[in-house]
């Protein structure tokens, strides 16, 4: 019986990880490679949906389970998901530093900073 859940945990951890893994890289090839401002905006908007699908492979219940929506497990969920993501992008940005692809051009002016920041801290807001 133990040998049974914990396969089944090893599986939720590896699709649990696929999926993260195929969000990243939707985000990332339809923000960074194409470079039609509609498209790229359309293909964010169908971020959602595809998240909410993955979630649902997973076994959760679509986009409020990873912890879309405010709830008393909510501040665990981002937690978790804040760790892989920049776990993920750790790993990338050394990969890229160590291949030498990685070089720091400029920093961004504070208003530059605010910007970008604005839409990011709207949608971790959104209920």
């Amino acid at each position: 019986m133990q040998e049974g859940k914990m396969e089944n945990k090893l599986k939720q951890i590896i699709t649990g990880l696929s999926g993260f893994l195929i969000l990243d890289l939707y985000f990332n090839v339809t923000t960074h490679f194409l470079s039609n401002s509609i498209l790229q905006f359309c293909c964010l908007l169908l971020f959602f949906p595809l998240a909410s699908y993955i979630a649902k492979l997973n076994g959760l219940k679509g986009i409020s389970g990873i912890g879309l929506r405010r709830s008393s497990n909510s501040l665990k969920q981002f937690s978790v998901s804040f760790l892989i993501g920049f776990g993920f992008w750790t790993l990338m940005y050394t990969v890229y530093w160590s291949l030498g692809k990685y070089e720091v051009i400029g920093i961004k002016t504070g208003l530059d900073a605010w910007i970008t920041l604005i839409p990011i801290l709207a949608f971790f807001s959104v209920p």
